[in-house]
């Protein structure tokens, strides 16, 4: 009874905890439930059709590079290396990509504002993409992958090729597993925040093929500034470790004057801009 009359007190007498910005706790949580309302309404129409459009072209180029593929004579071997070699591939592109639009620019640049906004909407309510159906959640991430499936495509298969060449079935089989690992590198991201995942997706980040919840929760703590690779994390330490995005972050700002997560800070109260 006592522990339980000194919480009480502690809620009441105590004052909320003022962040950097001058806000307290819970006018932050208040900004941020504004912003992300904001943001959500972001997502047009328009935006759906070309969500549509990509996951569509992405199916069709994929499944007919699959094809042509498996009707040429193979090796296990080129498989396996394939998936480790595009794996690693994948999840440095995709730190890439994560880092670029959670840094630089807003909601409001020319462009690339419409996928900037869905960056932005992580951040103020980590859990909204919980909502997203497979459209909206892979759509973007589909569209990447289209030029390389084209590319694939208009290139005959040359099972005699010299390794990894391009045009040589270790080559196709290598870019078939790094498109899907692209194209699927957000749904992948959704999974790590979800309460109850499938049963198979918690089979493959209980042996890290896919990221996991501990790894991505890394990202999430402070001003979201680490631990940027989200298809599969197996970079994320090493890129931590040796200051990889702050030290490219030096290099921008040196070069254009840009300051890092300006619009992102604002956006989480974390900065005098929140309003």
């Amino acid at each position: 009874k006592l522990q339980f009359l000194y919480f009480i007190g502690v809620c009441v007498c105590v004052p909320p905890t003022m962040t950097a910005a001058g806000l307290t706790d819970d006018a932050k949580m208040e900004l941020r439930r504004k912003n992300a309302a904001k943001l959500k309404e972001g997502y047009s129409a328009g935006k759906r059709a070309f969500e549509w459009a990509c996951v569509v072209g992405f199916v069709v180029g994929w499944v007919w590079n699959l094809v042509r593929i498996v009707q040429e004579p193979g090796d296990v071997g080129a498989w396996v290396v394939g998936y480790v070699a595009a794996m690693l591939v994948a999840d440095f592109m995709s730190g890439l990509v994560h880092w670029g639009a959670d840094t630089w620019g807003s909601n409001d640049t020319f462009l690339l504002g419409t996928f900037i906004r869905s960056f932005r909407e992580h951040h103020v309510d980590a859990y909204a993409m919980c909502k997203h159906d497979w459209i909206e959640t892979n759509g973007d991430n589909n569209m990447l992958c289209i030029p390389t499936l084209i590319w694939m495509a208009a290139i005959p298969i040359a099972p005699e090729g010299p390794l990894y060449s391009i045009g040589s079935y270790s080559w196709h089989v290598y870019c078939l597993i790094l498109t899907l690992l692209v194209a699927l590198t957000n749904q992948f991201h959704k999974m790590s925040h979800q309460v109850n995942p499938h049963p198979f997706a918690k089979l493959l980040m209980s042996t890290s093929l896919i990221l996991t919840r501990e790894n991505h929760a890394v990202h999430h703590k402070g001003l979201h500034d680490q631990s940027y690779c989200i298809t599969s994390g197996w970079l994320n330490p090493f890129l931590d470790f040796i200051n990889f995005w702050r030290h490219a972050e030096t290099a921008i700002t040196t070069l254009t004057g840009y300051i890092p997560r300006e619009d992102d800070k604002a956006l989480l109260g974390e900065d005098s801009k929140a309003k």
